[in-house]
């Protein structure tokens, strides 16, 4: 016997007669007669608030959520036009505004013009499919004080226009206004983004064909996702402007390395990929009063402005300690951890400082390794190893620890190379597998002139963690 016959629930939008559509519920329920199924009994209701809230909620968590993921202010606005499309616009377009002469209104000045034409930078469209491109949209604009949009910069407040004009009046160009006609737009929704106080951006939801009209409650959404886009496109842009001056501190500590007579000198630093960040790691050299030259490649904990700071504090230190002394690089280092303990400039730190020295045509590199990774030789037949020695522990934990020094000779032709673990480290590690890669990738690039095998290196790094980078090589002349 077939099983009786169940509730029956569907949810679908329907046209009414004055054109528009509206989401409706259906619910039947059988009624059986010797065992047959004879009629249905059922409720169709109007649904459609219900529905709409719903879709707002989606459109707002999913617009919040994209903006949320960007990393800097206009991909943030790029990400809640494409959450917008077509869940809830059949186009949405973001308005890069130039800085606005005119303050808001309430506040013009005495005599000054109430309104006056806008102009922007950019303009972004993200249209739903079969929605044909919109003629004449280049990516500068100006609009007209008549405007919507230009009311809405002025007045500083999300407006609804539910008519399309076809009397001119905003002074649209023709082939725009027939695009309007021929898609069907039937309204649109325009809302400011401030930053720092001023309108930076403007949104325009479009909405046509069969999508029923804008209404309140839409521009109450509009009116949210403006909000957060600003607060967004706020704190985008005070972390773009922080990084940009940590880069250009970090970038002024890390200075060039100085001419020294027979040894070519590259650095590379890379700052971390993973949020943009800034973070510890750097490079030195500089010639000591013995004439020696000195050198050092350190990683301080963290990718942060504090992480930054103590690596300047460092830097500085080391510079210090090393030029008013002749003592061997482990002892630099013990000094250089008693001070950190005692200025409380403790952060984890991972650092190898070491000298080369040039007499009578032989190079001797003596160096001491707190717990940072071990340099690297290449010999002039292009062979690869690490120089082997006594890792010590970081600096920053116990200030007593005895430290001590490595030794090797850098024949004619080789080229020394120390650098921080952003170069190889990787998560899952089986059996030093990065170790060995890193070792191959010296190796296929020290044919290239010292300069493009460093851009080889960090442009061809095995490491998949996002980290700092920072780069020290040396190539020692050849002789005769």
């Amino acid at each position: 016997t077939a099983e009786p016959a169940t509730v029956f629930i569907r949810t679908y939008r329907l046209r009414t007669v004055d054109g528009s559509y509206r989401w409706f519920r259906m619910r039947a329920v059988p009624v059986h007669s010797a065992g047959r199924v004879v009629e249905w009994v059922g409720t169709e209701t109007d649904v459609d608030d219900r529905m709409r809230i719903r879709e707002r909620l989606s459109v707002l968590a999913e617009a919040t959520h994209a903006m949320n993921a960007a990393l800097d202010p206009e991909r943030e606005l790029v990400a809640l036009a494409e959450a917008t499309v077509p869940q809830f616009a059949d186009v949405c377009r973001v308005f890069l505004l130039d800085p606005d002469p005119l303050p808001p209104q309430g506040q013009v000045a005495e005599g000054a013009p109430a309104e006056g034409p806008l102009s922007g930078r950019r303009a972004v469209t993200r249209r739903a499919a079969g929605v044909p491109p919109i003629p004449a949209s280049a990516e500068r604009f100006t609009f007209p004080a008549e405007h919507p949009l230009v009311r809405c910069v002025r007045s500083g407040s999300p407006s609804l226009d539910t008519v399309p004009d076809t009397s001119g009046q905003w002074r649209v160009p023709q082939e725009q206004l027939q695009w309007g006609i021929d898609v069907e737009i039937n309204s649109l929704l325009i809302a400011p983004v401030f930053s720092g106080g001023a309108v930076v951006a403007a949104l325009m939801f479009l909405a046509g064909g069969d999508r029923s009209p804008y209404t309140a409650d839409d521009l109450a959404l509009v009116r949210e996702l403006a909000s957060r886009a600003s607060a967004a496109v706020e704190n985008a842009m005070a972390f773009q402007q922080s990084r940009e001056v940590s880069l250009a501190l970090q970038k002024a500590m890390l200075s060039e390395p100085p001419r020294y007579p027979g040894v070519e000198i590259e650095a590379r630093y890379r700052p971390a990929a993973a949020q943009l960040q800034v973070g510890g790691d750097w490079y030195d050299a500089f010639t000591l009063p013995g004439g020696d030259l000195a050198v050092g490649v350190g990683d301080v904990e963290g990718h942060d402005l504090p992480a930054a700071a103590a690596m300047g504090q460092l830097r500085s230190m080391l510079r210090g300690l090393a030029h008013d002394s002749h003592a061997a690089p482990s002892v630099v280092l013990a000094r250089l951890d008693r001070v950190l303990s005692g200025l409380e400039v403790t952060r984890f730190t991972t650092l190898v400082y070491g000298r080369l020295g040039i007499s009578g045509g032989r190079a001797v590199f003596r160096w001491s390794n707190a717990g940072h990774p071990a340099p690297i030789l290449v010999g002039p037949d292009g062979d690869a190893r690490l120089l082997t020695s006594r890792v010590d522990l970081v600096l920053g934990l116990y200030p007593g620890t005895r430290r001590h020094d490595g030794v090797a000779e850098i024949p004619p032709g080789s080229t020394l190379l120390l650098y921080t673990d952003g170069l190889f480290e990787r998560r899952r590690d089986h059996a030093d597998a990065a170790g060995r890669a890193l070792l191959d990738l010296v190796r296929r690039g020290v044919p290239l002139p010292l300069p493009e095998f460093c851009d080889h290196l960090v442009r061809g790094t095995i490491a998949d963690t996002g980290d700092d980078i920072a780069v020290l090589a040396l190539r020692v002349a050849e002789s005769g």
